[in-house]
């Protein structure tokens, strides 16, 4: 099988390498200057779940070739650049799963196109990479994916998507409820990615900190109302007992990208369902300000 991974970042680079290194023929799609990176340096990973190795993948800046599935793992903000790299022809071909955070990337999907989508997520995984291409895999599990239908997708692709990830030594389900999908992983990203962009605090020194301990239960609180009417109901305990779960070091990538001066999810990962919120009647005071303090560091 062909497979395209749509955004060698972090998250695209670890299950590209897996999927490459249990047989599957690859090709990763990015920008002309990480597609030089990737010829120069391949992708070394470091994990203490796969180990140690490197692979030396097929990319390219711009998409020639055709595929049978493309993993799409770039950032929202990037999400209509990257899909410009894919011909027509070969979206109205491709089966596209997107592993994104957060919401509002489906309409850009449909007018880009694309006629089969499924809409995942992937979540236990903490994984950093730096300028050489080293992606560093800290943690202590394997990554769960998680997916479910989209536009015009075919249920007969699941038991394929399933067996290709698990051969690849990721854990992998398929949910029926898109909703359930995107909120599975929503209810526990915003609160981490929005306190610790706006403290610049690891979770531990969160954790710590009373002041920023009550924020975090107050954001949770909201995404909670926010999710319900999404019909997706989960206690505010049960999303801070599952955040506790979660290791001291733990930074998040919103975090950095504001720490350096990069373009940020802030918009798929808190404006959208703050916006979606409002709209339903909901008043989210904390959700707001949080909102105006990170917009205003954006600018």
């Amino acid at each position: 099988m062909k497979i395209g991974i749509l955004g060698p970042g972090a998250i695209g680079s670890l299950v590209g390498a897996l999927l490459l290194r249990s047989g599957q023929e690859v090709i990763f799609i990015g920008k002309e200057k990480k597609k030089e990176s990737i010829n120069n340096f391949g992708i070394n990973i470091e994990s203490k779940i796969y180990g140690n190795f490197t692979v030396k993948p097929k990319v390219c800046s711009n998409l020639i070739e055709d595929l049978d599935i493309v993993f799409i793992t770039v950032k929202g903000c990037d999400l209509s650049s990257a899909l410009d790299r894919i011909p027509l022809d070969n979206k109205k071909k491709i089966l596209f799963i997107s592993l994104m955070n957060g919401m509002g990337h489906f309409e850009i999907i449909k007018k880009s196109g694309i006629e089969h989508f499924s809409i995942g997520t992937i979540g236990s995984v903490e994984v950093l990479m730096d300028d050489n291409n080293n992606v560093i895999h800290h943690s202590n599990v394997k990554p769960h994916i998680e997916f479910s239908v989209g536009l015009g997708y075919n249920h007969k692709d699941n038991l394929t998507i399933i067996v290709l990830l698990e051969n690849a030594g990721l854990i992998v389900k398929f949910i029926k409820n898109i909703n359930e999908v995107i909120w599975r992983k929503l209810i526990r990203l915003a609160p981490i990615s929005i306190i610790t962009s706006i403290t610049q605090c690891s979770l531990g020194m969160i954790r710590n900190n009373t002041k920023s301990q009550s924020l975090m239960l107050q954001i949770i609180y909201e995404f909670c109302q926010i999710s319900s009417l999404h019909n997706f109901d989960i206690l505010p305990e049960e999303v801070l007992s599952q955040i506790n779960l979660l290791p001291d070091r733990l930074t998040t990538s919103m975090q950095r990208d504001f720490h350096n001066g990069r373009n940020t999810e802030l918009e798929n990962i808190l404006g959208i369902p703050l916006t979606i919120g409002k709209n339903m009647g909901l008043s989210l005071p904390v959700l707001d300000e949080c909102y105006r303090r990170l917009k205003k560091n954006s600018n």
